[in-house]
């Protein structure tokens, strides 16, 4: 091993472009002052760590893309052990692949994690915990620069000289079957000493500094996989700590990291499980106590291939922000992929639900919940948590009635076994709520061309009840409340099969009646003014003489009459919520537009009827009038009323009569005069014609 003498760090300080970029301030211990590392190295890197009574943890992703679904369930992951065991979790950016770096990536990343609810007790952005120093990697070069002078000075990593080439040709060795060729390279490379590493820094010679890793058999108790062995590798290259660029490598930079900032558990990836000896033998040369490691089985996707930021629209979070889904169910979704949420031995339900609020997440969960299994994306489950997700939130502002409980022996109610907690006490978020209906009211207002600041949210929470039970978006509701908004296209040939045109008329007419009496101040209401329409309607006694060759009433097509009245169609939502979101005044509207819609229609099928049959006009208004006037006698209450009403019609008779008289002499009149008019012109004409020679 190399035992050359070592000169201060500070004399090559000065002269080394790619470490110590700031050798005019340093100090006596290589470090400069005025930084964040003004103080020593060994008060920074001491080899006792200081108690910590709750846990800390980090989520440290890179900003080199998109947040992908395996990001944002490490995230939720620390955050549900923080607060479940009262600890802190910090966000701390990893910068230091600058080739992979993407402009702007930090802060969508972290407009992701607020979206979701996930906030972190420090943050680049929130400025808390301050004492942490910067949370982004390459504002903390100070603390990367004392480590590495630890390890040189105390051996545990070691400057390397060599170009590519050399490395290549050492590399090439070993796969030709030279099995010693790596451990000679281990042996016999003899780092320069601190003299002649001085010389070649001064002379531009690139090098990168590598830890010395010792060969041994390493165990390691893991969070979630157990114990885990590895075996000594002798042909592995040992691992770069700083690159030639002077930019540190995600090992170095992880661990020093971790151990400043007093982290205690590290949740990241299964990828990082082969990493594991090198980060456990930096924390022992640094003199620092390794945090507990809990490493996180792979997402895949349904080719088994790993999740990641280049998989596509199905990894990335915003893609899914994008097509609607509510942040409580991703979160809910991620929460399950890769961890079994079933019943265990502390008394839980062996089929608990799998729909969880962020509070419900939080109270069961366990790091021994997480599997060792791969888990697959599965966007069904993912459309059926958002429909759930979406009906909580919903719940949350339009509480629903409680379900009637069985009675007990005695007459009590049985017991709290069939009381399901409301949606605010399982913890669903009332601002969360509030702002999916108010992007509801948003998008309404832009598609049907409408203000509605009139409408509040119980009545936008009634609107997704009505439309949205078996929609999986919210904005999937703006489409169906057409009917609300605009005037349906009312078609008399898709009813008149299943409903008499007269009929239907009679079934409008007592809606019409019914809901001038009776305020549709609430569903309860407006059913009751519905069984009172479907009673009136099915009486026999009250139907028109007109209506006697059709089908008999009942509550189905009476509900069909009416429903189609208000939305031109015969099946969509619960008429009577439907009924309380149209409002009355605009239901009164509709009931007059459909009923004269029909008696238009009537009136055209008896004037086709009756010239095919050589009707003349005068029949026909004759025979409008007989019609109008016998409903009216048919339901007149006494003698003289039938008597004044045959008058009226008598009369009405003879004014037609008289009008269509008159109508043909006038149409003989202008007949005889056009004529005359025509026999003058030729006359003139004939008179004034040549006579031929």
């Amino acid at each position: 091993m190399l035992t050359a003498s070592r000169a201060p760090v500070a004399a090559i300080a000065s002269r080394c472009p790619w470490c110590y970029r700031y050798a005019s301030r340093a100090g006596p211990s290589g470090a400069p002052h005025g930084s964040a590392s003004d103080f020593s190295f060994r008060r920074r890197f001491q080899s006792t760590s200081a108690t910590q009574s709750s846990p800390r943890l980090r989520f440290a992703p890179s900003p080199t893309g998109n947040l992908h679904l395996g990001g944002l369930r490490t995230a939720l992951f620390n955050h549900l052990y923080a607060r479940k065991h009262d600890g802190q979790w910090i966000l701390r950016v990893e910068d230091t692949d600058r080739k992979r770096y993407v402009e702007g990536s930090a802060s969508a990343l972290q407009q992701c994690l607020n979206w979701a609810s996930l906030k972190p007790d420090a943050s680049p952005d929130n400025g808390q915990m301050s004492f942490l120093g910067p949370l982004i990697q390459s504002e903390r070069s100070a603390y990367y620069r004392d480590a590495i002078d630890k390890l040189l000075r105390e051996g545990h990593a070691y400057r390397d000289f060599r170009s590519i080439e050399e490395r290549e040709d050492e590399r090439n060795l070993a796969q030709e079957g030279f099995k010693n060729a790596r451990m000679v390279r281990r042996e016999e490379y003899i780092a320069p000493a601190e003299e002649e590493a001085a010389r070649l820094i001064e002379s531009g010679r690139p090098f990168v500094v590598r830890l010395r890793m010792r060969q041994q058999t390493r165990t390691h108790a893991d969070l979630v996989y157990g114990s885990l062995t590895f075996n000594k590798d002798e042909s592995a290259e040992d691992p770069i700590l700083l690159k030639s660029d002077g930019l540190p490598t995600y090992h170095l930079a992880n661990v020093v990291d971790d151990s400043l900032m007093g982290i205690t558990h590290v949740l990241r990836g299964e990828e990082w499980i082969p990493s594991l000896p090198i980060h456990l033998q930096l924390y022992e040369a640094l003199g620092r106590e390794p945090p507990q490691f809990a490493h996180l089985p792979l997402l895949v996707n349904p080719d088994g291939t790993k999740l990641s930021k280049r998989s596509g629209n199905a990894a990335n979070v915003e893609d899914y922000m994008e097509q609607g889904y509510e942040p409580e169910a991703l979160i809910n979704y991620v929460a399950l992929l890769g961890c079994n949420w079933k019943g265990d031995e502390q008394g839980e339900h062996a089929d608990s639900s799998e729909v969880m609020t962020m509070q419900e997440l939080i109270s069961r969960f366990e790091l021994e919940r997480v599997t060792h299994s791969r888990a697959t994306l599965d966007l069904a489950k993912l459309a059926f948590l958002n429909r759930k997700h979406v009906q909580l939130k919903v719940d949350a502002i339009l509480p629903r009635a409680a379900p009637a409980r069985p009675k007990g022996k005695r007459g009590t109610p049985a017991t709290s076994l069939y009381a399901e907690p409301s949606a605010r006490e399982r913890g669903v978020d009332q601002e969360s709520a509030e702002g999916m209906l108010e992007s509801l009211r948003w998008s309404l207002e832009d598609r049907y061309d409408v203000r509605l600041p009139h409408m509040d949210f119980k009545e936008l929470a009634r609107m997704i009840r009505l439309f949205g039970e078996k929609s999986t978006f919210v904005h999937d509701v703006v489409d169906q409340a057409g009917v609300l908004f605009e005037l349906p296209d009312l078609s008399p040939q898709s009813i008149i099969h299943l409903v008499g045109p007269h009929s239907y008329l009679h079934v409008l007419a007592i809606a019409t009646s019914q809901l001038q009496q009776a305020p549709l101040s609430s569903v309860s209401s407006a059913k009751d003014a519905l069984q009172i329409i479907i009673e009136k309607s099915m009486k026999r006694a009250g139907r028109p003489a007109s209506a006697s060759g059709e089908p008999d009433l009942n509550k189905k097509t009476v509900n069909l009459a009416v429903r189609h009245a208000l939305t031109g169609v015969l099946s969509g939502a619960a008429l009577a919520d439907l009924c309380v979101c149209i409002g009355q005044h605009e239901l009164l509207t509709r009931l007059e537009r459909a009923s004269r819609a029909m008696r238009e229609h009537l009136e055209g099928s008896n004037e086709a009827s009756a010239s095919q049959q050589g009707e003349t006009e005068l029949d026909r208004r004759l025979r409008l009038c007989t019609q109008r006037y016998a409903n009216a006698i048919a339901s007149a209450d006494t003698p003289h009323e039938r008597m004044r009403l045959e008058n009226l019609e008598h009369r009405e008779k003879v004014q037609l009569k008289e009008h269509d008289r008159y109508r043909r002499l006038r149409r003989m009149d202008v007949q005889s005069t056009a004529r005359q008019e025509e026999m003058g012109i030729r006359e003139r004409s004939a008179t004034r014609r040549p006579t031929r020679s």
